[in-house]
């Protein structure tokens, strides 16, 4: 019984001993792309996103998979544990930091080519007036959009505007202050409301005007200065995922680059 236990303690030890030992990449919560919890599929098996599916195969493929982990956390911890240096690498990249030039100041980063895009809309009710440029929006107006969310000046001006702001936990909770009357316009980011238009089976989604966005983000891996081999390799690999058409085959819908959803006049993309 003794021999048993030493060797369970051990085994436990050495687990825990190679877990410790991997750099870590944090991917920031985000619904349908970085899942910390994971959603069951209609299979049965646990999805965590398709951001996470696809770091995980450049970490597979490339073999740092042996040194390097990726985990999610929520979006502020994941980027204060970046900037603390407590994490190697971070996604989904630079331009989800609010004030970059300061926030990441004084550290040495390498930033990566776009993995995907992510686009906000302003949208409004069916039959409603769309809105135009943040002029359009007024203390009649009540907003809501998802808490913790990178906020573009424009944005900001928006919510300095209205009379009410409301933040809610999801897109899809996003989507219903809209659909209940809650809110006069919502904030809304794709790719994430994708997945939530889903879940509500609205096959319609609700209008935005085409030449207006507050903020277009492309998101990206970065990393320390110090693991720039392992940063190469996984940009090179995603080139590679890029050239042959296995990227998007795997983001299906919620590939946004070239998509309808960042155009922003018919036949114009962004």
């Amino acid at each position: 019984m003794l021999r048993i236990t030493l060797f369970l303690l051990a085994f436990v030890f050495t687990a825990f001993s190679s877990l410790a030992q991997k750099h870590i990449i944090a991917g920031a919560e985000l619904t349908s792309l970085f899942e910390k919890n994971g959603v069951e599929d209609v299979d049965g098996s646990i999805n965590h996103g398709v951001y996470y599916d696809i770091i995980n195969l450049l970490l597979r493929a490339t073999g740092l998979d042996k040194d390097y982990q990726l985990m999610v956390f929520p979006m502020a911890r994941a980027k204060r544990g970046f900037v603390n240096e407590k994490f190697a690498c971070y996604s989904p990249g630079i331009e989800t930091f609010d004030n970059p030039q300061n926030e990441l100041s004084g550290l040495r980063i390498l930033s990566g080519e776009p993995i995907n895009q992510a686009i906000v809309r302003v949208v409004s009710r069916f039959n409603e007036p769309l809105v135009d440029s943040v002029n359009d929006i007024d203390e009649k107006d009540a907003l809501s959009l998802v808490r913790g969310v990178p906020i573009s000046g424009k944005m900001e001006v928006m919510l300095n505007r209205a009379g009410k702001v409301y933040e809610v936990a999801t897109e899809y909770e996003n989507i219903m202050m809209l659909k209940l009357n809650r809110v006069s316009r919502i904030i809304l980011f794709y790719p994430d409301a994708i997945d939530a238009y889903e879940k509500l089976n609205l096959k319609q989604h609700y209008p935005y005007q085409l030449a207006f966005t507050p903020l277009i983000l492309n998101d990206n891996i970065i990393c320390h200065q110090e693991h720039e081999q392992a940063f190469r390799l996984m940009e090179a690999e995603l080139k590679t995922l890029k050239s042959s058409g296995k990227l998007k085959a795997m983001m299906g819908n919620k590939y946004m680059i070239g998509s309808e959803y960042v155009q922003l006049e018919p036949g114009q993309e962004y």
